[in-house]
């Protein structure tokens, strides 16, 4: 099925691995979403300043390897606090909290999205979850449900 609404719908989608990421985005194109793909939480954020009020939805794999920020640092070097760091300026830096985030994450554990779940309701939002490996159409079906 296509994306059928009368505006395209803008997805910028972060992961750092291909092979997870490649057929996503291949499915979302194939249906006529107007798809970003980013590798890094670096480009992420450039892009994001320039233009994160475009998009309807992100798409964000939740345990990213460190950026822009010392070596010796835990929240620089540890993925999932990269993750919250990202979650984190996208929501009070950026100001971008009327956009979905969809984490996408081989993380099981249940302390790690409360974290998430617990930012998110300091702006009103309900987080949304894809545990790897998902099917395209999991994600396309998420999409919709939040946009």
């Amino acid at each position: 099925m296509l994306n059928d609404g009368s505006a395209v719908v803008r997805v910028l989608v972060l992961d750092d691995e291909p092979e997870y990421a490649q057929p996503n985005v291949d499915a979302l194109r194939r249906r006529k979403y107007d798809v970003v793909q980013t590798m890094t939480v670096d480009e992420t954020l450039e892009i994001l300043r320039r233009e994160g009020q475009s998009f309807r939805v992100l798409v964000l794999d939740m345990l990213m390897p460190g950026s822009g920020g010392p070596a010796d640092r835990e929240e620089f070097t540890n993925p999932v606090e990269t993750g919250m760091r990202l979650h984190r300026t996208i929501r009070g830096t950026l100001k971008l909290v009327e956009v979905p985030i969809i984490f996408t994450s081989v993380v099981r554990d249940p302390n790690i999205r409360e974290r998430i779940r617990e930012e998110e309701r300091k702006y009103r939002n309900k987080v949304s979850f894809l545990t790897k490996p998902f099917l395209p159409v999991d994600l396309i079906d998420r999409i919709k449900k939040v946009t």
